[in-house]
């Protein structure tokens, strides 16, 4: 089983990842600051990190670098989700570590599908479809190149 933190002061944002991703059987932690979700990194190693870049208490950025120092946690796959835009913010992302970038707004599916390819865990079937690849839904900006 999948197990995902998300790291995210944004409950609404929360609830639809924690939907999606029980959707296909994950199981989903959250915290809602970056000291909180480093934290749970360290105490529960998850399988994926989805962090979002602007929070209270030095935002994803500490988060980033707590988690890439930590002999524990440097090893996990982070998908950065945030509503900052543009190359530079991405190419920062991935210069940083992080292994895929979404803007907000974004496809739940394609997070999810994203996720479960980073973590090396197959995507899991909808009743009634084929396992595979999710179909493009909603307003997503899809995920940075890895």
């Amino acid at each position: 089983m999948l197990k995902v933190l998300v790291i995210d002061d944004d409950r609404s944002i929360v609830q639809v990842l924690r939907v999606a991703f029980q959707q296909k059987g994950a199981k989903v932690l959250a915290a809602a600051d970056p000291v909180q979700g480093v934290r749970l990194a360290i105490e529960e190693r998850p399988d994926v990190i989805l962090l979002d870049l602007q929070m209270p208490a030095g935002g994803g950025s500490v988060a980033m670098r707590a988690l890439s120092r930590n002999v524990l946690t440097h090893l996990i796959p982070i998908i950065c989700i945030s509503a900052l835009q543009g190359d530079e913010v991405r190419e920062a992302c991935l210069a940083a570590g992080i292994q895929a970038f979404f803007s907000k707004p974004f496809s739940p599916s394609e997070v999810v599908a994203k996720a479960f390819e980073l973590a090396g865990h197959p995507l899991p079937a909808e009743p009634g479809r084929p396992a595979g690849p999710p179909e493009g839904v909603g307003g997503a900006s899809g995920a940075s190149p890895t």
